[in-house]
């Protein structure tokens, strides 16, 4: 009967304490986790831009690639069309 009275005080003392500490966690965010927070977040608007930026020069090269492709598309009718005209 001792044991089993032990047991149960032993089992109710665990429960008070985990209800108790619980109970005493916060759910708010500690000001180093919001600072963190807006540290991330300034991190993504600046690495958001720097793709943005990217993608602009990305599409003007894209851009220049293509008219150099043209022109050097260009060059090569040329030099077949002299090279037929010699050879005649």
């Amino acid at each position: 009967m001792k044991h089993s009275k032990k047991r149960i005080t032993l089992i109710l003392a665990i429960g008070f304490i985990s209800t108790f500490g619980i109970i005493g966690c916060s759910s708010k965010p500690t000001q180093d986790e919001i600072s963190q927070l807006d540290n991330v977040r300034s991190e993504i608007s600046s690495l958001q831009q720097r793709k943005s930026i990217l993608e602009q020069e990305r599409a003007t090269f894209s851009q220049s690639i293509a008219v150099k492709e043209a022109q050097l598309t260009q060059c090569q009718n040329d030099k077949t069309a002299v090279k037929e005209k010699l050879h005649q």
